[in-house]
C-alpha cells in the first residue's frame, strides 16, 4: 500500500478498502477475459488442442499430404497457387555466382577471377547435364523445380547426395530426390525416437528411414536407413526441404494445409455455377402462333422493340 492508500484509508476506511478491491479486480482482466475466454459467445464451439509437435501436427501428416494432392490435381485455384509459387521462386533455375574471398586465401584479384570463372564453367557441365540426377533422367534445374513442388504440396521432400561415377561421366556426385511418402517408420508405429521415418539420438538429428518404394504404389518390403551426417566427414549427407513452424518437428506441412476446407469448397461452388451455366445455355423458347406467316411474327417484335 503506497502513500496516498495510506491517507485515503486513515480519513476514510472504506474508500480505502473499495480501492484495495478495484486493484485486485484489475489483476483478473487479463487473457481469460479475452483471448482465453470460456464466456464469450464467440467462443463457443471453438474447440482447441493443447498438444506439441507430434500430436498436433506429426499425427496428421498422410491425411494433410492426401487432400494437398487431390486439390493440386482437381482444384484450379490451388493448382495456380502452387504453379505461380514455383514459377517466381525457381523459374527457369537458381544459377549459382562464384565468390572468392581472394584476401583471405591470400590470391590476387586476378587469379580469383579466373577461379571463379572456372568453377562456374565447371558446375555448368555438371547442371546442364543428366550426369547429376541419380535417376538419369533430369537436370539440375529441373530438379530444382520438382524438388520445390513437392516440398510445397506435400508439405516436404528430401534430397540425398551420393557419388557414382558412370562411363563417360565427369563428376560422381549424384541427387536423388525423395518424396516425403517414402520417408516413414519401418515399423509404421511412431516413438519418442523415430517420428515418421526421421530418427534422433540423444536429442540429436541421427538418420533418415526410407521406403524402397512409395507406399500408395506398391508394397514396402525393405528400408534404407541414411545417416544424416557422414560418420567420417561430418557433412550433412541428406537435405531435407521444409519450413519448420513447431520446436520439435520433424516434418513439413503443406502449402494448402490452412485452407483445404476453404478450397475445397470453392471449387465445389465453381463446378456447381459452371455446371449451371451450361444447364442454362441448353433451354430454348418456342413462339407457337396460328398465324402461318412468320413474317408477320418478325415484324411485331421489331415494332415493339421501337415502341422501347
Amino acid at each position: 500500500m503506497n502513500f496516498l492508500d495510506k491517507m485515503i484509508s486513515y480519513v476514510s476506511p472504506s474508500a480505502g478498502v473499495k480501492r484495495e478491491l478495484d486493484r485486485k479486480k484489475l489483476r483478473y482482466l487479463n487473457y481469460a477475459n479475452h483471448g482465453a475466454s470460456t464466456q464469450k459467445n464467440a467462443f463457443k464451439g471453438f474447440k482447441v488442442s493443447n498438444g506439441g509437435a507430434v500430436t498436433d501436427i506429426e499425427d496428421n501428416i498422410e491425411i494433410l499430404r492426401a487432400r494437398s494432392r487431390e486439390l493440386y490435381m482437381g482444384t484450379p485455384l490451388a493448382t495456380g497457387a502452387i504453379n505461380k509459387i514455383k514459377t517466381n521462386v525457381v523459374g527457369s533455375g537458381l544459377i549459382p555466382k562464384a565468390s572468392i574471398d581472394a584476401d583471405v586465401l591470400g590470391m590476387s584479384r586476378e587469379a580469383a577471377e579466373a577461379l571463379e570463372k572456372n568453377i562456374e564453367a565447371e558446375f555448368k557441365i555438371w547442371a546442364e547435364s543428366t550426369m547429376c540426377d541419380a535417376t538419369r533422367t533430369d537436370n539440375f534445374y529441373q530438379l530444382q523445380e520438382q524438388a520445390l513442388t513437392s516440398s510445397l504440396i506435400n508439405g516436404d521432400c528430401f534430397a540425398i547426395y551420393t557419388y557414382k561415377k558412370r562411363t563417360g561421366e565427369l563428376y560422381g556426385l549424384k541427387i536423388n530426390l525423395i518424396e516425403g511418402d517414402r520417408v516413414t517408420n519401418p515399423n509404421a508405429n511412431m516413438n519418442s525416437n523415430i517420428v515418421n521415418g526421421i530418427e534422433y539420438k540423444d536429442g540429436e538429428l541421427y538418420a533418415y528411414h526410407i521406403a524402397n518404394n512409395h507406399p500408395g504404389d506398391y508394397a514396402v518390403t525393405s528400408f534404407q536407413i541414411v545417416k544424416a551426417y557422414g560418420e567420417t566427414s561430418g557433412e550433412k549427407m541428406v537435405l531435407h526441404l521444409y519450413r519448420r513452424e513447431r520446436i520439435g518437428q520433424r516434418r513439413g506441412v503443406p502449402l494448402l494445409a490452412p485452407v483445404i476446407e476453404a478450397l475445397l469448397s470453392l471449387g465445389r461452388y465453381t463446378t456447381a455455377e459452371l455446371t449451371s451455366a451450361v444447364i442454362g445455355s441448353l433451354f430454348t423458347a418456342v413462339i407457337e402462333t396460328e398465324n402461318e406467316d412468320s413474317d408477320d411474327i418478325l415484324e411485331m417484335k421489331q415494332l415493339q422493340k421501337m415502341s422501347k
